[in-house]
C-alpha cells in the first residue's frame, strides 16, 4: 500500500471503534498520528470521547514506495528497476520514523501513536523489540520505555489477544 492515501473503509472504522473502547480505559494524555487519512480517521475515532490534543506528524507516514505504490502487498516478484524508481531510501525512512518517535516521546504522556504497519515493523527492528509479525489493523499496544526500575521496553497487547511480553 505504501504512502498512497487510501481512506479508511467500513472494516477499518469498525476496528477503530473496537480499539476506541479499549483505549478509553487507558491514561492517554496525547495522540499523535500519521497524516494519511486511514490513520488520521482512526485517531479521530479513538479520540471521539477522549477529546485529547491530537498532533499530526508526517514523520509517521508509511514508507514511500515510488513505482511500487499501490501494488498488492503479496507481490512476489518485484522488478529490480522499480525498487529505486521514486522510492524513499530505507535509511531515509528509518531516520524519518525515528524523528516521529522522538516527537511522540517529547509530548506529555502517555502518548497514543496512530501510524502504519510498515512504520511499526521498522521501529520494532530499530528499537530491538521482538518480532511479533504483522499486526492486525487498529491493534492497541502499550509500549513502556526502560526506566530505573525496568531495564528494557515492556510491550502489552491491550485487547488481550496475546500475552504481554518484555524485550531482551
Amino acid at each position: 500500500m505504501g504512502s498512497t492515501d487510501i481512506p479508511l473503509n467500513d472494516t477499518g472504522r469498525k476496528e477503530a471503534e473496537e480499539a476506541r473502547v479499549i483505549l478509553e480505559k487507558e491514561p492517554i494524555k496525547h495522540i499523535i498520528s500519521s497524516p494519511l487519512s486511514r490513520a488520521l480517521e482512526t485517531a479521530q475515532i479513538v479520540n471521539k470521547n477522549l477529546q485529547l490534543p491530537l498532533t499530526i506528524a508526517p514523520e509517521l507516514s508509511e514508507n514511500r514506495l515510488g513505482a511500487l505504490e499501490g501494488m498488492p502487498a503479496g507481490t512476489k516478484k518485484i522488478p529490480e528497476e522499480l525498487t529505486a524508481s521514486g522510492a524513499e531510501l530505507l535509511e531515509d525512512f528509518q531516520q524519518r520514523i525515528l524523528l516521529g518517535l522522538k516527537k511522540a516521546l517529547d509530548l506529555p504522556g502517555p502518548v497514543l501513536i496512530v501510524s502504519h504497519g510498515g512504520v511499526y515493523m521498522k521501529l520494532a527492528h530499530q528499537m530491538s523489540w521482538p518480532s511479533i509479525g504483522i499486526l492486525p489493523n487498529a491493534c492497541p499496544l502499550m509500549h513502556t520505555p526502560p526506566s530505573e526500575y525496568q531495564e528494557s521496553w515492556h510491550i502489552s497487547f491491550l485487547d488481550g489477544s496475546q500475552s504481554p511480553f518484555e524485550t531482551h
